[in-house]
């Protein structure tokens, strides 16, 4: 262990506290709530305490993949201020390529493979409701932990469409691939978590991207409880929590419960940290189910490919940006190192 200059810690976070009689330096970068494994009351305050030491000295680093990760433990209950440091996820090795599947000498064709979307919708046993090339409308769904969900959007999904007079279609398959991901004109989400590594794989193929509003997935979660991994009681114990176990650091008493999931404001406080509604722009926003039909259904080739574009052009960027993050990081470690790495 003397040649360790630093110790990186993720998930979970609390795993951090083992190497505390190292002295060594940590970087702890939070990804899906940082209290994952500290369930009691004791063990909570044991380890925000021992976060709140380490945070004390300059060599350690305490931040979140996510905003809301960051907010979550680092202010609300702990006072430490995190840096963000999204995740990057461009390992797919393939973009978004929609207008390929466009056959301009066969405009029946043409017309077909104008309405076909992913409709990624997170199910419980992971099947995917997948497109059908020989229909008009077509959608493929998936989403995990679904407690039921799935069957109320279907309806009303299916409703807005006769009520608008659509004909598009939702189908069941399983498993997909990033190269077929890829074919469809875009991904409508409905997220069953803050922050989703598929989401971000997603985003750097430059896929169009269509997600509820703050207000509408907060409303879903007040009413059906559609993302229940927002906290480990959720996750692990199925348990829908209307307050949190400790107390807020003093600094964040007039902030919002991040564990109630019965208020709605509370919810909505929380639910504009997602990824989604921080670092991707361009994604498109729907207001309701019937809005995202009218959006699917009016939305044009030619605007498509003006997101996709855009999203290109911020991906590039982005990850200049986060790499000088971690560089400046990383360097002011080997900085301080007595191990003086190169």
């Amino acid at each position: 262990m003397k040649s360790v200059d630093v110790v990186y810690c993720s998930y979970p976070a609390s795993l951090c506290e083992i190497y505390l009689k190292l002295n060594k330096s940590v970087i702890v970068l939070a990804t899906t709530r940082y209290d994952v494994g500290r369930y009691t009351v004791e063990r909570l305050n044991e380890l925000n305490e021992n976060f709140r030491v380490l945070a004390k000295n300059p060599w350690n680093f305490f931040g979140g993949n996510n905003l809301y990760d960051a907010r979550w433990f680092l202010e609300y209950y702990t006072g430490i201020k995190a840096k963000h440091l999204p995740s990057m996820c461009d390992y797919t090795k393939t973009e978004y390529k929609a207008n390929n599947n466009n056959n301009n000498n066969d405009n029946n064709n043409n017309n077909k493979n104008k309405k076909r979307f992913l409709n990624y919708f997170e199910m419980i046993y992971d099947y995917i409701f997948k497109r059908n090339i020989d229909r008009d409308n077509t959608y493929m769904m998936m989403r995990r932990r679904d407690r039921g969900f799935s069957s109320i959007f279907l309806e009303e999904f299916s409703i807005a469409c006769k009520l608008m007079n659509s004909t598009m279609l939702i189908e069941q398959t399983s498993g997909h691939e990033y190269a077929e991901v890829v074919k469809y004109r875009g991904i409508v989400h409905v997220p069953y978590q803050i922050s989703v590594m598929s989401i971000f794989e997603q985003y750097r193929m430059n896929i169009p991207m269509f997600f509820p509003s703050p207000e509408l997935l907060a409303r879903w979660q007040v009413e059906y409880y559609i993302m229940p991994e927002r906290s480990f009681e959720g996750a692990f114990f199925k348990e829908r929590t209307a307050k949190s176990k400790i107390e807020a650091d003093e600094s964040q008493k007039n902030i919002p419960d991040p564990k109630n999931e019965f208020d709605y404001e509370s919810v909505l406080y929380w639910m504009k940290f997602a990824d989604f509604y921080q670092v991707m722009p361009y994604g498109v926003i729907y207001e309701s189910i019937p809005h995202l039909v009218q959006i699917l259904t009016e939305i044009t080739d030619e605007q498509l490919m003006t997101i996709s574009s855009n999203m290109r052009r911020y991906n590039v960027e982005f990850k200049k940006k986060l790499l000088r993050k971690w560089r400046k990081i990383l360097l002011e470690y080997a900085k301080n190192s007595p191990n003086h790495p190169h």
